[in-house]
């Protein structure tokens, strides 16, 4: 038993020897088309041993790849949040909205705007919260826009 042990172990180095992505260690860069690009690596890898045959040695070299890729993964989507709120524009529009129709017409836009961009980017892990939350805002700010509109008119 102990025998078989070590030679599961010592193939599993060996599988594993060649796999660009276990050079990819903690504290990982936080250059996001860096760590885009390691995510590639990560994702070949993992194609790779999946194709491989389904052997102790295979399956103890997949679990260590998949260990390593959560906490890689977890840092990507982390980078990748960061990048999009950036990039939001209408992080400041907030209730209650303006009064003024033009200006409530303008931050509706803005808000469109980042309802469009979070859906082209929904698939990022924590984007989907983020984009039920501009579709409320945006929600909200129309149905403002509206008694705004009935106000003055």
């Amino acid at each position: 038993m102990a025998q078989e042990f070590n030679r599961v172990q010592s193939a599993a180095k060996v599988l594993t020897a060649g796999l660009a992505s276990l050079a990819i260690t903690a504290p990982f860069s936080q250059n996001l088309a860096e760590v885009r690009d390691q995510l590639n690596t990560y994702n070949q890898d993992i194609a790779h041993l999946n194709q491989q045959p389904a052997t102790p040695e295979v399956r103890l070299a997949r679990q260590q790849v998949r260990e390593q890729y959560q906490e890689f993964f977890n840092h990507w989507a982390s980078l990748e949040n960061g990048e999009i709120s950036q990039q939001l524009k209408s992080s400041h529009i907030q209730p209650p909205f303006s009064s003024d129709l033009a200006q409530a017409i303008a931050d509706y836009d803005l808000v469109t705007q980042d309802v469009a961009l979070l859906k082209e980017r929904q698939s990022i892990p924590g984007v989907q919260a983020m984009l039920q939350q501009a579709v409320a805002k945006q929600r909200n700010l129309y149905n403002h826009l509206l008694r705004l509109k009935q106000q003055s008119g």
